[in-house]
């Protein structure tokens, strides 16, 4: 069996990184728990797509500093990866697939492939 798992937001909590950019850009003070509430949330905070992708642009890049989306994730990962293959699935722009790698690795999430 496969089991697929998202990147953004189910292992990295990017939405973290995205909104203090998003803040030192524009010297808001959003939180992702009172303004990220859909996926085009950028609507509500009137800024444009291209803008708002390209907030996930830098954060992607700065894949170092994003944070898991909680405590023993490897772990978790590792008991959930008895049940079947684990397969990492990312929209990212393909220049950041290398940082998706990196990032998993340094957090010691196993995973038989990346989509």
């Amino acid at each position: 069996m496969k089991i697929a798992i998202d990147f953004d937001s189910v292992l990295s909590d990017t939405m973290i990184s995205w909104v203090k950019r998003y803040n030192q850009r524009f010297g808001k003070s959003i939180t992702k728990e009172t303004h990220i509430l859909k996926w085009e949330f950028w609507d509500d905070l009137d800024i444009s797509d291209k803008i708002a992708f390209d907030i996930f642009d830098e954060v992607w890049t700065e894949w170092s500093k994003l944070p898991p989306t909680e405590t023993n994730l490897k772990e978790k990962i590792e008991n959930l990866s008895t049940y079947g293959q684990i397969d990492v699935v990312t929209e990212i722009k393909e220049k950041h697939i290398l940082n998706v790698k990196y990032w998993l690795k340094e957090h010691g999430i196993p995973y038989n492939d990346l989509v």
